[in-house]
């Protein structure tokens, strides 16, 4: 599993989504206080794994592109924001201001 949302609610539903035994791994960068369950945890036997750069982890791609081949992941449904070059600072401020809207945004360059 994957958390990329860097939001403490990301961390819990990938909590309820992994398998016994799963690996978590934390791609985005939470900046808030995370509490858990730790019934939960133990008896989930969970692995916490990061892919910050100071971690020495296996390179977590292969099995995500492996996901995205087999169609696991919808990657539409991730891109939620399409906009012309023009309204690029646009998106950036709507992409920070945390609102909870913004995932990925495709910038054309036409």
């Amino acid at each position: 599993m994957f958390d990329c949302s860097g939001k403490a609610a990301g961390l819990n539903l990938a909590t309820k989504i992994v398998r016994q035994g799963g690996h978590i791994n934390l791609f985005g960068c939470i900046r808030e206080e995370v509490t858990f369950n730790g019934t939960t945890w133990h008896g989930g036997a969970f692995n916490l794994v990061s892919s910050s750069p100071g971690a020495k982890i296996r390179d977590p791609f292969p099995p995500a592109i492996r996901f995205l081949k087999r169609g696991i992941i919808d990657l539409k449904s991730l891109i939620t924001h399409i906009v012309s070059l023009e309204d690029y600072p646009a998106l950036l401020k709507e992409a920070t201001s945390g609102d909870g809207s913004y995932i990925k945004g495709v910038v054309k360059a036409t």
